[in-house]
């Protein structure tokens, strides 16, 4: 499921879709939590907040970029 939500998640941004791009990230949550995935939740969230950006609502995001740097620092993954 979460590799395949990728795929539609890089059609969205690719097509500038951000809104759609943003709905299916925050459909992964759920299932990153549920497998208690944090490298992927990380990675989850660091896209949501980068969307944000690129649709010029940087502050709608930086909730999900802070999220992701604290889970980051905690897996001490610099990547």
């Amino acid at each position: 499921i979460l590799k395949a939500t990728w795929v539609i998640v890089y059609s969205y941004v690719s097509t500038k879709n951000h809104k759609e791009a943003i709905k299916y990230l925050k459909e992964q949550i759920p299932i990153c939590l549920a497998r208690r995935d944090k490298g992927e939740l990380s990675g989850t969230y660091m896209w949501i907040g980068s969307i944000y950006a690129a649709a010029s609502m940087p502050d709608s995001g930086l909730l999900y970029a802070q999220q992701s740097l604290n889970i980051a620092y905690e897996l001490k993954n610099d990547a």
